[in-house]
């Protein structure tokens, strides 16, 4: 009996349970230890993992999987996907699957994936062999950042002016930087392909002149293009943001988690520059001075959106001033926040993204609760985008620094490597992990590092 075959012996007896959950992942591990996962009595969980992962998962967590398949993908220009998130093929899923089908019944499967840009691959599975969950035309519009803004100008969600460039429809440059110039007003303006991820392919434009020459640039393309362009939001008050919530069976959205980036610097800014990037997690309730109505900001989204249920939703935007509502919608993400953000989940709000995606399709009565074990120390992050250079060394923080808290290094690089700009989310040579038991100390030493600490890059 082969190995596959055995496995499938192994979960026949799913079969007579109310469901079974088959979680994707392709690239990336657990992000947290899923604390105070409880799986169900009358629930099955079966995972597909990339064979590069395995050393990388914690240690123990295949206790909470009823079985576990191991496929190979390639990776081979895999950080396309942050430009071009359907581009993605799966074909030994796709086999494992087949195999599952045959001793599991289809209606009593639901497929998730951890990461972005499985979405889309996962959905044609869904539609190609008829397993419920929601297909790709259904979650076109919170993934389309160009269909998305038309749909939050319709229902009235606040948000900041925009236009659509499609290279196909230009009649010429000219015509089209009018256009453009008309619905946005001002400059600079953002440019954002409408089907990337984690930053990728997005660029500000300063004024008309470089308008007009991307116009060019793109219509000269032998691939044609779909670009959001959008009033581009600065100012050393603005704040972005990340509102994570969970959907419920039963229609309710819970928000639980503010991710705040630096005040005054976007995303684009850090990629841009190579600024560290810290990423702040925080309760609704913690923030609720400086940030006042968010989770009603983010529950409103989510009512007139009103994306497919369950499932993990995140509400990204810009605070305009701080300590009040002035709140503006950049986009929204179908999925548990990823490598920054559910790292920050459960250490800022005392709830793991990864627990609770699992949880609220495994447990149609799931409760939306901070894990009672939770540690009681204080976690910060900060990432290092690429910068045009070497790795010289990984070197770490001097002895004689002022830093008191407990500092832990995850390098994405090894020394010797040479790196470009940043383009994308892709794009991290290494993060810190700053713990301290008292909070104005992590505080304190996550600001002390975001100055004054650098990777050793030449």
């Amino acid at each position: 009996m082969t190995e596959s075959a055995e496995i499938l012996s192994q979960i026949s007896p799913l079969s007579s349970k109310r469901l079974t959950v088959i979680l994707l992942k392709w690239k990336y591990p657990f992000y947290t230890h899923l604390p105070d996962f409880q799986k169900p009595k009358d629930a099955g969980l079966i995972g597909i993992f990339a064979e590069q992962i395995r050393e990388k998962l914690f240690e123990g967590y295949d206790k909470y999987f009823d079985a576990i398949f191991w496929f190979k993908p390639d990776y081979t220009g895999a950080n396309r996907v942050y430009v071009n998130a359907n581009s993605v093929e799966i074909p030994e899923v796709e086999e494992i699957l087949v195999k599952i089908l045959k001793v599991l019944p289809k209606e009593k499967i639901c497929l998730l994936e951890t990461e972005e840009f499985m979405i889309e691959p996962i959905c044609k599975l869904r539609e190609k062999y008829s397993i419920p969950g929601p297909r790709s035309h259904e979650l076109e519009y919170l993934r389309d950042k160009s269909v998305l803004k038309e749909i939050a100008a319709e229902k009235g969600i606040p948000t900041m002016k925009f236009a659509i460039f499609n290279s196909k429809n230009v009649q010429s440059a000219e015509n089209e930087v009018q256009k453009i110039i008309k619905r946005i007003k001002t400059f600079p303006i953002f440019r954002k392909p409408i089907s990337g991820c984690g930053s990728g392919g997005g660029g500000r434009i300063n004024d008309e002149s470089e308008l007009h020459q991307f116009i060019k640039d793109e219509i000269n393309k032998k691939e044609k293009s779909i670009y959001l362009m959008e009033e581009c939001i600065k100012g050393k008050d603005v704040a972005e943001f990340w509102v994570s919530c969970v959907l419920l069976e039963d229609g309710n959205c819970k928000p639980f988690l503010n991710i705040v980036c630096k005040r005054g610097m976007t995303n684009s800014d850090h990629l841009k520059t190579g600024y560290p990037m810290p990423f702040n997690g925080f309760s609704l309730e913690q923030c609720e001075e400086e940030f006042p109505k968010l989770a009603d900001f983010a529950i409103d989204v989510a009512k007139k959106l009103n994306p497919p249920a369950p499932h993990i939703f995140c509400v990204q935007g810009f605070q305009l001033k701080p300590n009040t509502s002035e709140y503006l919608l950049t986009e929204v993400g179908y999925r548990i926040n990823g490598a920054r953000g559910a790292r920050v989940s459960y250490y800022g709000a005392g709830l793991s993204q990864e627990t609770a995606l699992l949880m609220c399709h495994l447990d149609p009565k799931y409760p939306v609760k901070q894990d009672p074990n939770r540690p009681k120390f204080y976690r910060r992050y900060l990432w290092y985008p690429f910068i045009k250079g070497t790795l010289k060394s990984k070197l770490e923080i001097p002895s004689d620094s002022p830093i008191t808290s407990k500092i832990g290094y995850d390098w994405f690089i090894d020394e010797g490597t040479k790196m470009e700009a940043a383009e994308s989310f892709g794009d991290f040579m290494v993060f810190l992990t700053i713990d301290d038991d008292n909070e104005k100390d992590v505080d304190k030493d996550l600001l002390w590092l975001e100055k004054n600490y650098r990777p050793d890059v030449v």
